[in-house]
């Protein structure tokens, strides 16, 4: 009897190392997966961001020669932008809260 509460006790004190040892490998796993993806979304701004000025570039320089001027183009481009990006940072908080619910939405399907 005593044998069989031994080998009971090592069999308990195994499943926890295993079991231990397994929350450790899924946690793991879970922030390698989370780094990987911040990692891949950071390449992506810095690939957007490069296409993005170099179009508007582009279109300020279309633009220059449209209305046959050296700025003016470069100047509507820059207007248009600042005017995107007042609107942008004027309803961020509105933003804000649509990717929040966005995010619980996603959740609460997991």
């Amino acid at each position: 009897m005593t044998l069989k509460i031994t080998e009971l006790k090592e069999n308990i004190a195994a499943y926890l190392t295993t079991k231990t040892e397994l929350m450790k490998l899924q946690l793991q796993e879970k922030i390698e997966d989370g780094f990987a993806k911040f990692t891949y979304s950071i390449i992506k701004l810095i690939l957007i961001a490069t296409f993005l000025m170099a179009f508007l570039l582009f279109l300020g320089g279309v633009l220059n020669y449209f209305f046959d001027s050296k700025w003016l183009g470069f100047g509507f481009v820059l207007f248009i932008t600042g005017t995107f990006l007042g609107l942008w940072v004027y309803f961020d908080a509105f933003f804000l809260q649509k990717i929040k619910e966005h995010i619980e939405k996603m959740n609460d399907k997991n």
